[in-house]
């Protein structure tokens, strides 16, 4: 079965430079437990967005194409937790992250894999080539895991190094973040199609919720398509909406299990 295996490696903990502290934005997403898949393309953002997933029992990360690149890391810097024991939050390490932003940051972290909340939080990250990166996380909750563990944590890193550093007149700030959060808004209602294309994978290949995910972006890698578009021609070939182009189906045939075939 053809599948994309996110890679993890331990990473260390590195020194921060001093930058100025940043502020908490209210979340823009609906109160509650966001669904599974947390994922969007960033088609229709022109800010740079990058996508995540936590998860919380192993403690192991996924970073995307598009958030090791805003950070200009490697796909070996990829930060990996302690594993925790079965019924125990892994102990979390956020080495990529500016060390006064940390604690921030797992707080919201936990409380969603504990309690099901969602969040929006500013947080510095310290890139590759030692420059310092203003974002906005937003992230929620996804499925619970197969073992009856917590659920998956997911969500998107928004740069907004560009939007902080310039200087500009109070309601020019303020038009900004209202761009901003309607941009999170766009990418955060781009999820469900996601979901629903996991789902029909899930199915149609026999795999996990994660896996499924996995082959959504092998098949985005391998096709030259966004995230969100390879998702919505999944659901759409699913639903009777139109079929599959033939890039999309020839993986998906190498995917599936015989007794399982793509849909013509």
């Amino acid at each position: 079965m053809s599948s994309a295996v996110s890679s993890h490696t331990a990473a260390t903990t590195t020194e921060h430079p001093a930058v100025p502290g940043p502020r908490v934005v209210a979340s823009p997403l609906p109160d509650g437990p966001a669904r599974a898949g947390a994922h969007a393309g960033p088609t229709s953002l022109q800010t740079p967005v990058g996508e995540w997933t936590w998860q919380p029992g192993s403690g192991s990360w996924w970073y995307s194409a598009g958030l090791l690149s805003m950070l200009a890391l490697p796909r070996t810097a990829l930060a990996e937790s302690r594993s925790g024991r079965r019924g125990t939050l892994a102990g979390l390490r956020l080495p990529h992250v500016h060390a006064d932003d940390r604690p921030r940051l797992r707080a919201a972290l936990e409380a969603a894999a504990l309690e099901g909340r969602t969040f929006a939080v500013d947080v510095r990250f310290l890139r590759g080539d030692g420059r310092v990166c203003a974002t906005t996380v937003t992230g929620g909750p996804g499925s619970a895991a197969a073992d009856g563990g917590y659920p998956a944590v997911t969500g998107l890193v928004v740069d907004v190094t560009e939007d902080r550093t310039q200087t500009a007149p109070d309601d020019d700030r303020e038009a900004a973040l209202r761009r901003e959060v309607e941009q999170l808004r766009t990418a955060m209602a781009s999820r469900a199609v996601i979901e629903q294309a996991k789902g029909v994978l899930m199915v149609l290949v026999g795999c996990s919720d994660q896996v499924a995910f996995e082959l959504l972006g092998h098949l985005s890698n391998h096709t030259h398509r966004k995230v969100r578009e390879v998702a919505g021609l999944v659901v759409g070939s699913a639903s009777g909406d139109g079929q599959l182009p033939e890039d999309v189906r020839q993986i998906l045939r190498d995917a599936c299990p015989p007794s399982a075939p793509t849909r013509p």
